[in-house]
């Protein structure tokens, strides 16, 4: 492997490990009630649970990426089926405004009026299928 292609594997791999950290800070902030964990600053919206589940779904994917093969590995199919999973059952709650809220099948808090953005839904309804149908 050419040495700026190691370099840029390893910048992968720490930006994806960041997402992951952020994320789960984020995730431990709405189970502990911690507000500085869940918004960067106070006036600003929090991360929703949902949207940190998916970009770690979504960097782990990618940490686990191999690049010996050309086909998608089983690994990436399982994180793509997740993901466009999660984001058919937000579109089925903000569309049809269902009680059933998969925001909350995962950290049990108040979200006050905290809802994943349709816009956000659809970027991560798209990234998974890229993720799902892209080649190495």
């Amino acid at each position: 492997m050419p040495v700026q292609l190691n370099k840029l594997v390893l910048i992968r791999t720490y930006l994806c490990i960041a997402v992951i950290v952020i994320a789960l800070l984020v995730l431990c902030g709405w189970q502990f009630n911690i507000f500085i964990l869940k918004s960067i600053l106070s006036g600003y919206i929090s991360m929703n649970p949902l949207t940190a589940i998916n970009f770690i779904l979504i960097a782990s994917g990618i940490l686990l990426n191999k690049k010996e093969s050309s086909s998608p590995c089983i690994t990436q199919w399982i994180i793509a089926f997740l993901v466009t999973g999660l984001m058919l059952l937000k579109f089925a709650d903000l569309l049809f405004l269902t009680e059933f809220k998969p925001d909350r099948l995962f950290v049990y808090n108040s979200f006050g009026n905290n809802k994943m953005a349709l816009p956000t839904a659809f970027n991560f309804l798209f990234l998974s299928l890229a993720f799902l149908f892209s080649s190495n």
